[in-house]
């Protein structure tokens, strides 16, 4: 969740990311099971998008998340939730 903006040296964005997992936020760490790589590749095909992301979106599916929380405005999202980017969550 705080890779990308400590890749790019942002630590402002970063320390944003982890007091937000650390203080409002009911997040949860699940294990990734077969089920949800599955899901993962299907939305991969789906959606066009990175491992990485398919495996975070088909996790927050399976746990029936609304929302999935990102820095990546491009991200496409499944229709079953909500794309929140951290910029609209700051508005807020």
């Amino acid at each position: 969740i705080v890779a990308c903006p400590a890749a790019k040296a942002v630590v402002a964005i970063a320390a944003v990311y982890q007091e937000l997992i650390r203080s409002q936020f009911d997040l949860k760490v699940v294990p990734i099971s077969r089920e949800i790589l599955i899901a993962a590749a299907n939305l991969r095909a789906t959606l066009n998008c990175r491992l990485p992301d398919a495996i975070h979106l088909a996790t927050a599916q399976q746990y029936g998340s609304e929302f999935f929380l990102t820095a990546d405005k491009a991200i496409k999202v499944p229709t079953s939730m909500r794309c929140l980017t951290l910029d609209e969550l700051l508005a807020n």
